[in-house]
């Protein structure tokens, strides 16, 4: 068996194996739950806790979970002095059904180390917004990343799919259009600028659902405070009837209840001080003194709609007879409507407090202000108001929790600004051992003679400057430099090989549009290109351009669920020959592709791929006149902690119907390749691929054996 045969038996076999792993994936439930059996691993990323330099410092963190409603306390520990990474390894083994959902909450932590039960009380309150978390497995491990806002996350998450994205190496003989350098295509199974656009919408639809909610609330609570005036309306009715001395006796009984009432109301028994408020009203509703007093107990025993409707209700009577406590009514409707997440309504009542100076509640509700704001992530406006109660709070607890808030926003900002970054800069080294650089075929005369197989050095440098970047549109200047040079397996120059070293320059100006389609998230490119290729076709010692390309690229992404994303590319190409003589290399060529990515985890990890593209080259001769069909299959899947491995094959069927031998060629290519990121922006590749190509002419017949390996680096300035 020949060494040839032995790899390609390897490469199939590898495969199987793989096709193996995919079944049994996909018998597999796709969702990522904590397993309380299990070792936690979490970290946090907060520079503004790493206030001494030389000590180990830690970070408190609260975890919940969902189903139970449990809470514990987790410390974080600081992974070395000087580091804003801190770190832990926890089990939690309270579930009781097999599963934990967690929510992760970062309290003041001067508040955390000094009492337990003011942060728990603050959770149940709401005055400490939950922390967004990247939750995966690696290696069998459960690794949790804390994040301080979603956008991080997301972008976390992007960077995931980055480092986790194959290469798939091509270098055979190039041309204008085909990928020369494999480091193009070190880039992401998906764009993602997709994968944000649909994490946005996922979003909008979250929020147009919570918009629903309130305005379901708003419904319900205007029919309940109708039917309690028309209630109010009544009963005043009915007393205008009594006697007199019954009159008298109810408003009497009345007021006993309401002091009763309040004793309970300050003992902290709210359901029973509630009861006795109604009943108070009951007897005597022309009496409105208590509206307000029946109203916070209604808050405090969680019958916030209620609640409001008392509150208002006692607000109107303000109109008639105003009080010093028309600020403090408008505080605790706030906190009602807080509690409803009505954050929009919640937000004006704070504000309005806020602005009354008033020293005793204009404190808090200068905080809970900026909560609300922090909430709606208005960054600016929130950190106004915490700066404002650090200037006229005389708590301290307050006054640290709104510090604490101030290094998140300000943490925040800066990783905002950090995304404003608009130029990028990549570069990228390769070799690769090539067994047949020039695609000869064993037939060709005087073939056994020549240096088939060689190494191939490769350089690429890339650029992009982002013209303009926001929510739904992009627009980038993007250019890129390739070079490749060839040597005999004994690092020896070899000029018949060099002949398919290629010196190519790529200009793209692409426009991107984002948004949504039936309610989908969608993304449109529309990229106009101007590519040349310079190859030393004399074996001279220079390469002269001999081809240049103009060319208009569209690329449609849908996601179809979150599991499941579509692109459709077409492509319409000019190809110009600049050899002497050679006009009949001239084309327009189109070509339409399709990929399709079938991930089958929740973190997106492991994926189907399968792809499809037509191409028809309309060449100005005939011999090289073709249409071409390519399939290509194959399987993503992660290996260790941050390393992939994927294998794919590719069939390619080619019709030159028009040449004098009607030339058909079909092939195949089977490639295994494994992808190890060793920083944030540098990654390294290696991949094995066999080629094989058939043909009706027996010198385009050839078969090939590629082994390369490439690393890259990529910066943003």
């Amino acid at each position: 068996m020949t060494i040839k045969n032995c790899i390609f038996g390897l490469l199939i076999f590898a495969l199987i194996i793989e096709n193996q792993v995919v079944f049994a994936q996909q018998n597999k439930s796709t969702s990522l739950k904590i397993d309380p059996a299990k070792i936690i691993f979490i970290d946090f990323n907060f520079a503004p806790f790493n206030k001494n330099p030389d000590a180990a410092e830690e970070a408190i963190l609260y975890f919940k979970d969902t189903v139970s409603g449990k809470l514990t306390k987790i410390t974080l520990q600081e992974k070395n002095n000087n580091s804003p990474i801190f770190e832990g390894q926890f089990v939690i083994g309270w579930s009781e059904n097999g599963e934990l959902q967690a929510e992760i909450y970062l309290p003041p932590q001067k508040t955390a180390k000094s009492s337990g039960g003011s942060v728990v009380k603050m959770i149940q309150d709401g005055t400490i917004p939950r922390k967004p978390y990247f939750l995966r497995s690696e290696n069998g491990k459960q690794k949790l990343t804390i994040f301080n806002n979603a956008d991080q996350a997301i972008a976390a998450y992007d960077q995931y799919r980055k480092m986790t994205a194959i290469t798939v190496p091509t270098v055979a003989t190039p041309s204008i259009g085909q990928n020369v350098n494999p480091l193009a295509n070190n880039k992401p199974l998906v764009d993602p600028s997709v994968l944000e656009a649909q994490k946005k919408v996922e979003l909008e639809k979250a929020r147009e659902l919570e918009i629903q909610k309130v305005k379901e609330q708003e419904l319900l609570r205007k029919q309940l405070e109708e039917a309690e005036k028309i209630r109010q309306e009544e009963m005043k009715k009915q007393q205008e009837a009594l006697l007199e001395s019954e009159k008298q006796k109810r408003k009497d009984d009345a007021k006993l209840l309401a002091v009763e009432a309040l004793k309970l109301y300050q003992l902290q028994k709210f359901i029973e001080a509630e009861e006795k408020f109604k009943n108070s009203i009951e007897l005597d509703p022309s009496n409105t003194t208590y509206l307000y007093q029946y109203g916070v107990t209604l808050y405090k025993n969680e019958k916030f709609n209620e609640a409001i409707i008392q509150i208002k209700m006692s607000l109107d009577e303000e109109k008639i007879h105003p009080t010093s406590a028309l600020y403090e009514k408008t505080f605790y409707k706030g906190l009602c409507h807080m509690k409803l997440k009505e954050y929009d309504h919640a937000a004006v009542d704070f504000i309005t407090v806020s602005n009354s100076e008033d020293k005793t509640i204009g404190p808090s509700a200068t905080f809970f202000a900026g909560i609300i704001l922090f909430t709606q992530q208005k960054w600016e406006d929130s950190k106004k108001y915490f700066e404002k109660t650090l200037d006229i709070s005389d708590d301290p607890k307050m006054s640290d929790q709104a510090d604490s808030y101030i290094e998140q926003i300000i943490n925040i900002l800066q990783f905002e600004e950090k995304k404003k970054k608009r130029f990028t800069l990549d570069l990228g080294s390769g070799l690769t051992y090539d067994s047949n650089v020039l695609s000869i075929s064993n037939s060709t005369a005087s073939a056994s003679a020549l240096n088939k197989a060689g190494l191939r050095g490769l350089l690429s440098v890339g650029g992009e400057y982002r013209i303009a970047i926001n929510e739904l549109f992009e627009n980038s200047f993007q250019i890129a430099y390739t070079d490749m040079y060839t040597t005999t397996t004994g690092f020896k120059g070899d000029a018949n090989l060099q002949k398919a070293d290629p010196l190519m320059l790529q200009y793209k100006l692409p426009f991107k549009f984002k948004g949504k389609l039936f309610s989908k998230a969608y993304q449109i490119t529309l990229t106009p290109g101007y590519d040349s290729l310079n190859l030393n076709i004399n074996e001279s010692s220079t390469r002269e351009k001999i081809l240049t390309s103009s060319y208009l690229a569209t690329d449609q992404t849908f996601i179809i669920d979150a599991n499941y994303i579509t692109t459709v590319g077409i492509e319409f190409r000019q190809d110009t020959s600049l050899v002497p003589d050679d006009s009949a290399s001239n084309a327009a060529k189109m070509t339409l592709t399709n990929s399709n990515v079938f991930f089958q985890d929740a973190k997106k990890t492991r994926a189907l791929l399968f792809n499809w593209g037509f191409a028809s080259n309309n060449a100005k001769g005939d011999e090289k006149k073709y249409t071409k069909v390519d399939l290509s299959a194959g399987y993503l899947m992660p290996h260790l902690e941050k390393n992939t491995l994927t294998t794919l094959l590719a069939l390619t069927s080619s019709n030159y119907a028009k040449s004098a031998a009607g030339r058909k060629d079909s092939g195949y290519t089977i490639t295994t390749s494994y992808s190890k990121p060793f920083a944030d922006n540098l990654k390294g590749a290696a991949s094995l691929s066999y080629n094989s190509n058939n043909s009706t002419v027996e010198t385009s017949k050839y078969d090939k054996l590629s082994i390369a390996t490439t690393i890259s680096w990529t910066g943003d300035f």
